[in-house]
């Protein structure tokens, strides 16, 4: 498994997802453009990082008010939903670490007024693009960023496929660290972990812990909890 391989295999999952019947959650143009940027992009990978000073989260949705009302959010305007995320951002993360977003910064439309506060936030930013980033324009939003990628392989034991949207087919003795599913119950013996953060108590977790919770899943052990939080906490 590596960078190229990942990329391939997670195009071709996309391609899948449009032949589907439509639903009222599928965009079939965002599913669409999210296919046709990672085709023009090259592999990503990370490398050469500290894993207990690269944090990871996704889907923060920040600014969306009816985020808080469909994935039942424990606030009461968008605006404390900003305040508390980017207060446990700048409480973790220090300006020389990284961190990993993997798609779903905000929504359509309110890229703009975000932009300055997710550039001003600590750290070199990676971002995995989601279905929101597509721009109206069919393009990826990418200011604020250092990099942008379709998805990113994390070499290790296991190796780490980080993707937006869930990969359906995982390789042998790899996980999947992804998002897209918000508040979705994954069960612990899957190789997928879910990095919403509605998962992870609005905080972004170290990629050294997400290693050790997918040692444990490749493994095939017990990991008791009902979210990724859950499950990071037990093990720890």
């Amino acid at each position: 498994m590596d960078a190229l391989t990942l990329k391939e295999l997670y195009e071709s999952q996309l391609g899948e997802e449009l032949k589907r019947p439509p639903t009222p959650d599928f965009n079939r143009r965002e599913m669409s453009c999210m296919l046709r940027v990672s085709r023009s992009m090259t592999p990503g990978a990370l490398s050469g990082h500290d894993s207990a000073r690269t944090w990871v989260w996704s889907d923060l949705h920040l600014g969306h008010t009816k985020t808080i009302e469909v994935f039942q959010r424990p606030f009461g305007t968008a605006d404390e939903m900003n305040d508390t995320i980017f207060r446990n951002w700048e409480q973790v993360v220090a300006a020389a670490d990284t961190i990993l977003i993997l798609g779903d910064v905000t929504v359509h439309g309110l890229w703009g007024r975000r932009l300055k506060r997710v550039h001003q936030a600590p750290g070199r930013k990676i971002l995995v693009y989601g279905n929101h980033e597509i721009t109206s324009t069919g393009l990826v939003e990418t200011n604020g960023f250092d990099e942008v990628h379709s998805s990113l392989y994390v070499e290790g034991d296991p190796p780490l496929l980080l993707t937006h949207v869930p990969l359906r087919v995982i390789p042998k003795d790899c996980v999947n660290i992804h998002g897209h599913l918000h508040h979705t119950h994954v069960p612990g013996r899957t190789r997928h972990i879910n990095v919403c953060v509605e998962q992870l108590q609005y905080r972004p977790r170290a990629l050294s812990a997400l290693q050790r919770l997918a040692q444990r899943l490749v493994k095939g052990g017990t990991v008791r909890g009902r979210t990724t939080g859950d499950r990071l906490d037990w093990i720890g």
